[in-house]
């Protein structure tokens, strides 16, 4: 090989070199630099094991009847706008949601209401409680709407008291106590703008299985069912 063929060569082989001394410490400091972090994935309601703190019945329409002796019907209520809507109110809920979606948990609910007229004054005072057993999950294509139905006993205590004055002096007064056991059953659609809260909306059926009024020394069989549609709110802690 001549003087002239020589020097291509050489700098072939000096490129050959310098390209191969770059290539290994960038190949060096791939192998070592840790794998890249998978992207989040937005969860979905009922996706996970966590803590459901809820406000329920904030706003909603709600069809109430009353039973009395033998199962005649003494009084239908019709309400719709904020609660609490007579025997009916706001109430707080709190559940356990498990990895399956299944959720175990309770409501309870304490409220009052007051009126007066030209001649006479009531208030109602209204406490309920009881346990739920449900299951909760979400659409795979729209994470953000969810469902969660429940079904569970409520137990609903009640006193009434009504006052007739004559001229602002208190002539009579009268107090009414009642109870009353039902089964429920809810199934709501969630919404959740952003993670960790949810709206709640969907329709509640209450169905009287026993109960009891006492006004004095009467006292008869008393009875309470009700359906509508609820609006709340769901925290997921």
């Amino acid at each position: 090989m001549g003087t002239v063929g020589k020097v291509p060569a050489a700098l072939g082989t000096a490129a050959a070199i310098a390209t191969l001394a770059l290539a290994l410490p960038a190949r060096a400091q791939g192998d070592d630099a840790p794998p890249a972090e998978p992207a989040a994935t937005t969860r979905g309601f009922g996706e996970r094991g966590s803590f459901l703190l809820g406000l329920e019945n904030v706003f909603g329409v709600l069809d109430q009847t009353y039973t009395g002796a033998n199962g005649s019907s003494s009084t239908s209520v019709n309400d719709n706008g904020f609660f609490p809507q007579y025997l009916v109110g706001t109430r707080l809920s709190a559940h356990g949601l498990m990895s399956s979606g299944l959720t175990l948990g309770g409501i309870v609910g304490v409220w009052g209401l007051s009126g007066t007229g030209q001649s006479n004054g009531s208030s109602i005072t209204a406490f309920n409680v009881g346990p739920r057993i449900g299951w909760a999950g979400c659409f795979k294509k729209v994470k953000s709407i969810g469902f969660w139905g429940r079904t569970g006993p409520t137990f609903q205590y009640a006193t009434i008291s009504e006052s007739i004055t004559v001229n602002g002096v208190p002539q009579q007064s009268s107090s009414i106590d009642s109870w009353a056991f039902d089964w429920s059953f809810e199934a709501f659609l969630v919404w959740s703008p952003v993670e960790h809260f949810g709206l709640l909306a969907g329709p509640t059926v209450d169905l009287g299985l026993a109960g009891h009024q006492s006004q004095g020394n009467q006292s008869s069989d008393w009875g309470w069912h009700s359906i509508g549609m609820s609006h709340g709110l769901v925290f997921e802690l």
